[in-house]
């Protein structure tokens, strides 16, 4: 999934950025709010689909994040391809963004257009706290994406069996990725 989400923003030619994600992408508070109270459309996007509250969970600016989910930034946006802020907090890894967003309504199983979902995007990550994480609010380990993987199945794909074999049993809480329904 990383290199999915690398990938996608690489090849894809650099969007005409609305001056308020310009800020957020920086990590530029001020600015943000700056361009708030001027009256900037908090849920503008750019021609990939990202909006201010995208660019500031990319490129990990929680105080960012936060500011602009408190002014009313939809926490369940999505980009062209269904990528939503916990996916794209999932990927990178960042528990304080991760938590920020559930505080504020990010739903944990919002899968994308082919059906990855935030706790794919993190065990294929290798961002083992984030899945951690995101099975503490309700992910579901036994979701499927396009190609009818599970979470567990992604990370043995991404990570080796044996790896994640390895993960899963220093860590307990992990064992939900095994997919067993109760």
């Amino acid at each position: 999934m990383l290199p999915v989400l690398f990938l996608f923003f690489a090849c894809t030619k650099a969007p005409e950025r609305p001056p308020l994600s310009l800020a957020a992408e920086h990590g530029d508070l001020p600015g943000v709010q700056h361009q708030l109270n001027e009256g900037a459309d908090i849920g503008a996007k750019d021609d990939t689909g990202l909006d201010a509250l995208s660019y500031a969970v990319i490129n990990e600016h929680p105080e960012v994040v936060q500011y602009l989910l408190i002014r009313g930034a939809d926490a369940n946006t999505t980009n062209v391809s269904g990528i939503t802020p916990m996916i794209i907090a999932a990927t990178v890894g960042d528990l304080a963004i991760a938590q920020t967003l559930q505080q504020h309504g990010a739903a944990v199983n919002q899968a994308t257009r082919d059906g990855i979902t935030p706790l794919m995007a993190a065990v294929a990550s290798d961002n083992w706290q984030t899945a951690e994480l995101l099975l503490s609010y309700g992910a579901d380990p036994c979701m499927r994406d396009r190609h009818s993987l599970t979470a567990r199945q992604t990370a043995d794909q991404w990570r080796g069996r044996q790896e994640t074999s390895r993960v899963i049993g220093r860590n307990k809480s992990l064992a939900r990725l095994n997919c067993n329904r109760n």
